[in-house]
């Protein structure tokens, strides 16, 4: 069944026409908006993602700007506990070298002293004896500064292996928790 159209006049047709050309216009508006509108968004929508990323890239080099920081100090301080080091273990070198040349040195004199010592004791028998008690009174005097010079020597020395024993104990080591006490076993 084919609905008829019913019959209307020229003026209602007009106004019908009318009325859809201004939906037509009305809905081609929203559309056009709505075009705009998602245009604007998007366009919000990119810049947003741009800040955003740009924030996140100006944070991204403060952090690699940082631990470059961090690691050219790092480097920095190592070089410099290197070169104590080397300067510490030069010196000690010298020091070494040093001794050693005092030892011979001091090994001469003992040698000279001793060779001294044995010609006056072979000379004793001859000596008149107002000599020999001034000879006595040199040699007692000699022992007795050798003597000073000795507790001296032992005091520095004893002070030396203080210190160092004192920094042996005050190294850092590598931490060891202590194990965890047993409990008593059950019964």
């Amino acid at each position: 069944m084919i609905f008829p159209i019913p019959s209307l006049s020229p003026a209602t047709w007009l106004k019908l026409a009318g009325a859809l050309a201004v939906l037509a216009l009305v809905a081609g508006a929203v559309w056009i908006h709505a075009g705009w509108i998602d245009d604007i968004r998007q366009e919000a929508l990119k810049q947003g993602r741009a800040e955003v990323q740009a924030k996140w890239d100006a944070r991204e080099r403060e952090i690699t700007d940082a631990r470059i920081a961090a690691s050219q100090e790092a480097r920095r301080i190592e070089t410099s506990r290197q070169t104590n080091v080397i300067e510490a273990q030069n010196a000690a070198q010298t020091r070494v070298k040093n001794l050693q040349a005092v030892v011979v040195a001091t090994a001469a004199e003992r040698d000279g002293l001793r060779d001294d010592l044995a010609a006056t004791t072979a000379a004793l028998p001859s000596l008149a004896p107002d000599a020999c008690r001034r000879y006595a009174a040199t040699a007692n005097a000699v022992l007795a500064e050798l003597g000073l010079e000795a507790e001296e020597l032992a005091r520095t020395a004893q002070g030396h292996a203080n210190d160092s024993l004192m920094y042996q104990q005050a190294w850092p080591v590598d931490f060891k928790p202590p194990e965890p006490a047993s409990s008593p076993p059950a019964e």
